[in-house]
């Protein structure tokens, strides 16, 4: 359990780092990504990137607990990275958003398939917070 833990807090450090990433000055430009006409489409991802590391960081603290906050987080990190191939972010963001969506997609895949072994619950009991038992 303790390795999950571990790989939660990491995926939080991913959000944050992708979240720095999009708002610090100058990062983008290092990998090539066109400014959006409006910082907002920045700050966005951005905040919403935090939320997920603030709702890991949590997770990561009792597994028994807050192990739905997690799984759904690998639920739609897997939606992000689907989304991100299937509509060619990469052709307007460039490879960072091709980066971004294989992270994704390997952290939300490993907690996706970890979670259940490593605490003996099923999907379903994550999806439905616990009201499905294994």
């Amino acid at each position: 359990m303790r390795s999950m833990q571990i790989w939660l807090r990491l995926c939080a450090l991913y959000n944050l780092a992708g979240g720095a990433a999009l708002v610090a000055p100058g990062v983008l430009d290092l990998f090539g990504v066109a400014l959006p006409g409006s910082p907002f489409w920045l700050w966005l991802p951005a905040l919403l990137g935090s939320f997920g590391a603030i709702a890991l960081s949590i997770a990561s603290t009792d597994l028994n607990i807050y192990a739905p906050l997690a799984y759904w987080n690998a639920v739609i990190r897997l939606v992000y990275a689907s989304a991100t191939f299937a509509l060619g972010f990469a052709d307007t963001m460039g490879p960072f958003a091709a980066y971004l969506g294989a992270g994704d997609a390997v952290l939300g895949l490993v907690v996706l398939l970890g979670l259940p072994l490593v605490t003996g619950r099923s999907p379903a009991s994550f999806l439905m917070n616990g009201m499905a038992r294994a």
